[in-house]
């Protein structure tokens, strides 16, 4: 399943690494979450029909995105 890195500038606190967490729980297609406070980013690994509704959840927490890089899983 792919997973895409996002970074989230505002994402600097507990807080809302717990917000966008309970935003992204709420898609079934999302199957991990890995949260990087110093980095500000969150790994998603999920199906890709779903990153619309990822994005829209990341929104919906109060947070802006930059673009997403994405790695693959070898086979």
């Amino acid at each position: 399943m792919p997973e895409s890195v996002y970074t989230i500038p505002a994402m600097d606190c507990p807080t809302e690494e717990g917000e966008i967490r309970r935003a992204l729980e709420g898609i079934a297609a999302v199957r991990r979450l890995s949260f990087d406070l110093p980095a500000r980013t969150v790994a998603v690994e999920a199906g890709s029909e779903s990153w619309p509704a990822v994005l829209g959840a990341i929104r919906s927490a109060g947070c802006s995105r930059r673009r997403p890089s994405s790695t693959w899983p070898s086979a």
